[in-house]
């Protein structure tokens, strides 16, 4: 996606369009999570509001370390990339999901008669171009080493050769003939 819009970076609009990447990125490794924690652990997953939405496993992050535990995985270390990035890109997802305001002064000085460029975003310092190609290469890169690591685990053979290349649903059935 990235390579794509390297040639509206003079664009003002870059940042909507860095934004709209970053969401979809962070979706991206929600939904690759998900996934895996069903192939994990099927029977806490058929419960999944109620077994990730407290405790030491709550959300997103606390699915990971989920799996991580039960599959023997190496952690993240916190402080370091890709961690860091992928919590930046959270806050970003969570203050456009959850929709709460930020209060906020700004003060530009312009020419008369001229008018001054849009104002500062909260999210100005957070996301810029470089930024977000950052933000982007880390998760894309977390997901593809996370994915080589489950590979190596006993629920590896479950698991498509490539992250981004396997199936989006899973499904099974089963038929009985009435008697």
């Amino acid at each position: 996606m990235f390579q794509k819009r390297r040639k509206y970076r003079f664009n003002k609009g870059q940042f909507y369009i860095d934004v709209s990447v970053l969401l979809l990125a962070y979706f991206a490794l929600e939904a690759y999570i998900n996934y895996v924690c069903k192939i994990v652990d099927p029977q806490k997953w058929k419960n999944e509001k109620d077994e990730f939405s407290k405790g030491k496993f709550r959300g997103t992050e606390g699915k990971y370390d989920y799996i991580v535990e039960k599959c023997g995985l190496p952690k993240l270390k916190k402080g370091e990339r890709p961690y860091q990035s992928i919590k930046k890109v959270k806050k970003i997802r969570d203050y456009f999901t959850h929709g709460k305001l930020i209060d906020f002064k700004y003060k530009k000085i312009h020419k008369d008669g001229r008018e001054p460029d849009i104002f500062h975003r909260p999210l100005d310092d957070l996301i810029t171009s470089e930024k977000a190609d950052m933000y982007f290469n880390d998760i894309q890169k977390f997901i593809i080493e996370f994915h080589e690591n489950l590979k190596k685990s006993k629920f590896g053979d479950k698991l498509s050769s490539h992250p981004f290349k396997g199936p989006t649903s899973i499904s099974s059935n089963s038929t009985k003939i009435k008697t």
